[in-house]
């Protein structure tokens, strides 16, 4: 799914940019509720609220999607290993 200004030109008939704009800032408010994206700091920040307000103690991780190169799934993983898994290591967050 795209998101961006060039889905917003082309509205389907009976609907306007506010309208198109609406629905895929909902979708995309949707995509961050289920997914954490973001610097090391946003990504501790978002797992421990997952931990402290939803009890969550395992989760998934899938970083290579989207055509993502293997050098940026490394980088990620580097980032991932250094700064947020430390802040997790004795189990409560």
């Amino acid at each position: 799914m795209k998101f961006g200004l060039f889905n917003l030109l082309q509205c389907p008939e009976g609907k306007n940019t506010s309208d198109i704009f609406k629905e895929e800032l909902e979708q995309i408010q949707y995509a961050e509720n289920l997914a954490i994206i973001g610097d090391p700091d946003h990504c501790v920040e978002r797992l421990k609220t997952a931990e402290s307000e939803f009890g969550v103690n395992y989760v998934v991780f899938h970083m290579n999607f989207g055509g993502i190169s293997p050098e940026h799934v490394m980088d990620s993983l580097r980032l991932f290993a250094k700064y947020v898994m430390p802040e997790f290591k004795d189990g409560t967050g």
